[in-house]
């Protein structure tokens, strides 16, 4: 559980820095989940890119808006998470009225990364999956606002919790699991580690947290 905080910490902070800098939001990655597609705020594939760098994609063009340099597609197949596709950016030249224009588009690369699979089992995958539904309700702030959402809970990837809410329901529910997640031993850990590597104040660590709450736990620690 340490190992995986630790991992998630160093990539929330990264791409927090990486944002920063460019001032860009990411592509996000996808899932197909009861015949519906889920944009993902959080990335399934990474850990096991942060541990076997040399498979990372590193074709493709490179953008501001993908840091991580690939756009995963998931699907739950029977309970288990599996990755379907992985895809890059490229481009290709149209013409339209003598005039040469480069068309950006997605290139698959599931083959390269994953030779001879056509869809894989992402069992090293522990965390809470947020699925937004409905009509955004608010754009503006710290990011868009759905009116529902569904939480998926994966455990070495397998399906083993979901929950539905309603937009006023998640926050709450978000707050609960925050103050459930600062009483733990693991995160004390973090904030003791964020206050001496990175000096953050004590009001930016909390609001770190609980804005990614969903990325720093992996399972459900409260009720509805």
């Amino acid at each position: 559980m340490k190992k995986l905080l630790i991992i998630i910490f160093l990539f929330v902070i990264s791409f927090i820095n990486i944002c920063s800098l460019y001032a860009a939001a990411q592509y996000s990655d996808n899932l197909h989940y009861k015949n519906e597609e889920y944009s993902l705020n959080t990335y399934p594939l990474e850990e096991y890119f942060i541990k076997y760098p040399k498979k990372r994609p590193k074709t493709g063009d490179l953008s501001e808006a993908l840091s991580r340099r690939y756009i995963a597609t998931y699907k739950i197949i029977e309970k288990k998470l599996h990755v379907i596709n992985i895809e890059v950016l490229g481009h290709e030249e149209t013409i339209v009225n003598n005039e040469t224009n480069q068309e950006t588009i997605l290139v698959s690369v599931m083959t390269q990364v994953f030779p001879g699979k056509k869809e894989l089992f992402v069992n090293m995958f522990n965390g809470l999956l947020v699925l937004p539904k409905g009509k955004i309700t608010n754009s503006m702030g710290s990011g868009l606002k759905y009116e529902k959402y569904v939480l998926l809970q994966i455990e070495k990837g397998v399906l083993t919790k979901g929950k539905s809410f309603n937009y006023e329901e998640f926050e709450k529910f978000k707050m609960r699991q925050y103050e459930a997640f600062m009483k733990t031993s693991e995160c004390k850990k973090i904030v003791e580690d964020m206050k001496k590597k990175k000096k953050y104040s004590p009001e930016f660590i909390d609001s770190l947290i609980y804005n990614f709450i969903m990325s720093y736990t992996s399972k459900f620690l409260v009720d509805e």
